[in-house]
């Protein structure tokens, strides 16, 4: 019998990918790429040529303890080797872009069977913004695979986005740095470091010009590429409405992709956003302009808030 299928979830960074990757882990049904995987992957594939050992997650949970780590920096997502990752980490750290390209479709190929070796009974859940309006070149790799996309208002998109870049620009975070050889990398150049720590500072605001241009590229990629997707492997929902009935919105997902069984997410509901910064406030209309067509088509009001009855598009 073939292993079902690969799952993937695509959206924006600070969408709620991570939490939504929480509540569908929580069902059992999903065997998902976490930290573990991603900071011991070097390690992983060593054990898997049997060239070494094979890391222990109880090694990495003291690691963790030892640096304080217990909760990430700008959210509630708490810091374990079974926090949820992005596999965006292996293509960067195989020298390659952060979003699937013909040359790391092994390597994401690769993740896919170790996932399914490690949980054969379930199925592979995966994600990473950056391949958000790169769909198509998932599906390439996976033909069979589904998606979900998650869609979240883009003032509070990009107010958390611009908060998470600063607070990596103050001083190293270590969580990230754990993570990331590039980040590690870029705060270990003199002149790289001065350029992000530019870009980060609140005096300008040119990191929220930046991640807007970004965002609503994102955007429209993700809008050309989406009605391409089997239909009936492609659900799309949005982060408001999860946080408002998280348990409704899974059952919703699962019954979309042909998957049930599960038990029911007990994570705890988030806040649907925080009260915008004096910079987001200067910026509020200009951000609405640019993003008026994916909010007209995902229901999000000009002052930050959401149509309350609101039907997913064709």
């Amino acid at each position: 019998m073939s292993p079902p299928p690969p799952v993937f979830i695509v959206g924006a960074h600070r969408s709620g990918t991570t939490w939504l990757t929480q509540q569908l882990a929580e069902t059992g049904l999903f065997s998902v790429l976490t930290a573990f995987h991603v900071i011991e992957w070097e390690a992983l594939e060593r054990h898997a040529r049997g060239e070494g050992p094979r890391p222990d997650p109880a090694d990495l949970a003291q690691r963790l303890h030892a640096l304080g780590l217990s909760h990430r920096a700008t959210d509630q997502v708490a810091v374990t080797p079974t926090t949820p990752e992005e596999y965006g980490y292996l293509l960067l750290a195989a020298g390659e872009k952060s979003w699937l390209r013909p040359p790391t479709v092994p390597l994401l190929q690769r993740v896919v069977a170790r996932l399914q070796a490690e949980h054969p009974d379930r199925t592979v859940l995966l994600k990473n913004p950056w391949d958000y309006g790169n769909e198509e070149a998932l599906l390439a790799a996976f033909p069979d695979a589904r998606f979900i996309a998650i869609h979240r208002h883009p003032l509070a998109v990009v107010q958390s986005s611009v908060r998470m870049f600063r607070h990596l620009w103050v001083a190293p975070d270590p969580y990230t740095s754990l993570l990331s050889a590039r980040y590690r990398r870029l705060w270990a150049g003199r002149w790289s470091r001065a350029l992000f720590q530019w870009l980060a500072s609140p005096r300008n605001d040119v990191d929220l010009h930046i991640t807007l241009g970004g965002l609503v590229g994102s955007h429209r990629k993700h809008q050309r590429t989406w009605p391409r997707l089997p239909a009936d492997r492609a659900v799309a929902l949005r982060y408001e409405d999860l946080v408002g009935d998280p348990v409704a919105g899974i059952g919703r997902v699962l019954e979309r992709l042909g998957l049930d069984g599960g038990a029911a997410p007990e994570t705890a509901a988030r806040p649907s956003g925080a009260t915008l910064s004096p910079a987001l406030a200067r910026h509020r209309r200009f951000i609405a302009w640019r993003s008026r067509a994916y909010r007209a088509r995902w229901g999000y009001r000009e002052d930050g808030s959401t149509d309350p009855v609101w039907s997913p598009p064709a």
